[in-house]
């Protein structure tokens, strides 16, 4: 069995060598972007969860305006007017 030791010389084909080369730079090219793109994902899934619960905060707090609540209440008025109306043509002409 031959000894290897620092000074043990080795012999690898230039083509071999280069397509060694080009695969750990292919690898490691690679191996950064997936990296750096699921790091942008994680950072987007945060920042889209922290806008979702500042939305969900709003909805659940929101109070309308006064003018909108008197707005609403004139609405819901003019609503039950129609409704008794259309009750009240009903019975004119049942008649």
């Amino acid at each position: 069995m031959p000894k290897v030791n620092e000074n043990t010389d080795i012999i690898v084909p230039l083509k071999n060598l280069i397509a060694v080369i080009i695969a750990v730079a292919l690898s490691a090219t690679a191996y950064y972007a997936i990296t750096g793109r699921v790091t942008f994902l994680e950072h987007q899934q945060g920042v889209i969860w922290k806008k979702i619960y500042f939305l969900e905060n709003w909805i659940n707090t929101f109070e309308p305006s006064e003018s909108i609540q008197r707005a609403m209440q004139v609405q819901q008025d003019i609503l039950i007017r129609i409704a008794v109306m259309e009750e009240k043509i009903k019975e004119l002409e049942g008649e």
